[in-house]
């Protein structure tokens, strides 16, 4: 990952010596009509701006997302979830990749800038979180579908009014899964650190290896993408009414 961007974009020469650097042009539009001339740009990460994707495909007119949402938040099992209001913080609770779609967790810090992500009702984030925090306490993934109204963001150029079909997907700590793996996988990953898989599946895009700062290792990614797998499939029957399809 090249989260990093975000804040040496912010230090002067560290930008131009640190980051990724690359030319791109705009997509194109009535607003922007071809021909579009490539600039070069510093390159970052997603989670710089926003890092669900939901937003650019709301911004395509789509009427039904997935969301596969990864981070380094835990969602809180201490936490209510289920008798909390609009007025309450998640903040440090869930992840904020999933709040500030609905107006939570807004922040401009020197990495990130976030406060402009707003396209759901926040009176809809609650209900979702508790359904959410319901599969985790059972040890199941966290899958939750929602119908929600778009609100507008001029900042991004959606429109809203519209209704769209949602599931999110969070990948966190699932008990089902882990207790299907292999005997020597577990005792890796109740070792923690010393075991390579410490906070497993809440991995960190920076600075989570002491020796290899900016990316995660062959077993760290592999394990992820073994339980996301296994999220879809326990959820198949839900993917599949969605889309119209079997899964293959």
């Amino acid at each position: 990952s090249a989260a990093f961007a975000g804040q040496a974009s912010s230090m002067a020469l560290a930008s131009v010596n640190v980051n990724p650097q690359m030319p791109l042009w705009p997509v194109t539009s009535p607003e922007h009509p071809r021909p579009q001339v490539a600039m070069q740009h510093q390159l970052g990460d997603g989670g710089n701006l926003e890092n669900t994707g939901v937003l650019p495909v709301l911004q395509r007119g789509a009427s039904r997302v997935v969301s596969m949402i990864n981070s380094d938040t835990p969602t809180s099992t201490d936490a209510n979830f289920c008798g909390a209001s609009v007025t309450d913080d998640p903040n440090g609770q869930i992840t904020s990749q999933f709040a500030q779609l609905f107006g939570y967790c807004k922040q401009a810090t020197a990495s990130t800038f976030n406060t402009h992500n707003q396209v759901f009702r926040q009176e809809d984030f609650w209900p979702i979180a508790c359904r959410l925090q319901t599969l985790k306490k059972a040890g199941k993934a966290q899958v939750a579908i929602a119908r929600l109204t778009v609100q507008p963001n001029a900042w991004w150029g959606i429109q809203g009014g519209g209704a769209v079909m949602v599931i999110f997907s969070l990948l966190d700590k699932a008990s089902d899964f882990e207790s299907q793996l292999p005997e020597e996988t577990r005792q890796a990953l109740a070792v923690g650190p010393i075991g390579g898989l410490g906070s497993f599946p809440n991995y960190r895009t920076m600075f989570n290896n002491i020796n290899d700062l900016t990316q995660l290792t062959a077993r760290q990614i592999n394990l992820l993408s073994a339980q996301t797998d296994w999220a879809v499939t326990q959820n198949q029957t839900t993917f599949q009414a969605f889309f119209g399809a079997p899964l293959r």
